[in-house]
């Protein structure tokens, strides 16, 4: 025998607040990287998704980056001959890996000052892989007509520890 769940309050009740606070947490992520109000009817998309996501760095074989290092990376490959550049940031998951204790790692647009509030991934214990999601704009555009310099700044405290950051979508112009 089935339940019919179509009637049940507290069900509907439960999806509308999961539903709110969806929508209050992606209002909260779009605010925090200025972003302007865009048209569902526009002429092309704002983010674009890779699927699957696409490796854009792992230092797994390479050394650590230390205490209070601090890396710039980017311009990074979008396909069809554009590069990171030609967005405004990007959608991610970042990877803290391999630590030697507890610690934290940052994420930033290339050009601005750390500020401690902005920590993406806390990392402890016996794990070796730690990940969150990331979205986070690129700096301010270098070359005319650009939509950024295409690049961010990972910063790392606590214990030396390697990274990935896999690319889940640009946030790019409507197009």
């Amino acid at each position: 025998m089935t339940e019919d769940l179509s009637n049940n309050k507290t069900t509907t009740r439960r999806n509308a607040l999961k539903l709110g606070g969806a929508a209050a947490l992606a209002l909260a992520a779009t605010a925090g990287l200025g972003a302007t109000h865009t048209k569902a009817a526009g002429s092309g998309f704002t983010v674009d998704i890779f699927d699957p996501p696409a490796r854009v760095i792992d230092t797994r074989g390479h050394a650590k980056i230390g205490i209070g290092a601090e890396v710039v990376l980017g311009t990074f490959p979008a396909g069809g001959g554009f590069f990171s550049d030609s967005y405004y940031g990007m959608i991610a998951n970042l990877t803290a890996a391999r630590w030697n204790g507890p610690g934290w790692l940052s994420v930033r647009k290339n050009g601005t000052a750390f500020i401690p509030a902005t920590v993406a991934v806390n990392f402890w214990g016996e794990s070796r892989l730690w990940s969150n999601l990331i979205i986070v704009r690129f700096g301010d555009p270098t070359v005319g007509g650009m939509a950024s310099d295409g690049k961010i700044i990972v910063r790392n405290g606590g214990a030396p520890t390697n990274f990935i950051i896999d690319l889940i979508g640009f946030l790019g112009p409507d197009q």
